[in-house]
């Protein structure tokens, strides 16, 4: 053979040879990629606040006041007392047209006031509340509750001195004599 031939044959064996005596050479196992994360979920559509709800109406609550001098007359000597026209025409202004402004007329309460001077102060007073609570329901005006109250001379809103002179002494507790007209309801 010739050299070339037989260097041929020994890098061949020698390759064959040393392929078949190396042992295969072991990969390190490479960890499976970690799971896909799961997609993050679109962001929930921003929703426009709810308007805020309209707060409930507060209850309406005035007061009428009515001087009682002048107001009143007596139809006759222990008879039921009646308000004058200019009486009746400041309840229908001040309490009749007010009430007609609310929704609804919850209560009307009516009060009647007298002072020290007047023997039967709780009596007058109660006919006045009496007489002013007839008024209003002549005119229509309705509630679930409707009352009339006398307080005589206990809640009274002026002191004078006892020393005073009576006609002087009737003067300055001319506003403790008054009636008083409570309505509550709700406004519209």
């Amino acid at each position: 053979m010739n050299r070339i031939a037989w260097a041929f044959a020994i890098v061949t064996a020698a390759i064959v040879s040393g392929c078949a005596t190396e042992t295969p050479v072991k990969q390190a196992a490479t960890p499976p990629p970690p799971p896909a994360a799961a997609p993050k979920p679109a962001p929930a559509p921003v929703a426009k606040p709810a308007p805020a709800p309209k707060p409930a109406p507060k209850p309406a609550t005035f007061i009428a006041k009515l001087e009682a001098d002048g107001s009143f007359e007596k139809v006759k000597p222990g008879g039921k007392l009646q308000l004058t026209p200019a009486a009746k025409a400041k309840l229908d202004s001040e309490v009749i047209g007010k009430a007609k402004q609310l929704a609804r007329v919850d209560a009307v309460i009516v009060a009647g006031h007298s002072d020290r001077l007047h023997m039967r102060s709780q009596r007058l007073s109660e006919q006045q509340a009496e007489a002013v609570l007839a008024h209003l329901k002549s005119q229509g005006l309705q509630a679930p509750v409707m009352d009339t109250m006398g307080f005589g001379k206990t809640l009274p809103v002026k002191e004078c001195p006892s020393t005073t002179p009576k006609k002087e002494l009737a003067a300055c507790l001319a506003p403790n004599r008054r009636v008083e007209v409570e309505v509550k309801g709700m406004p519209r």
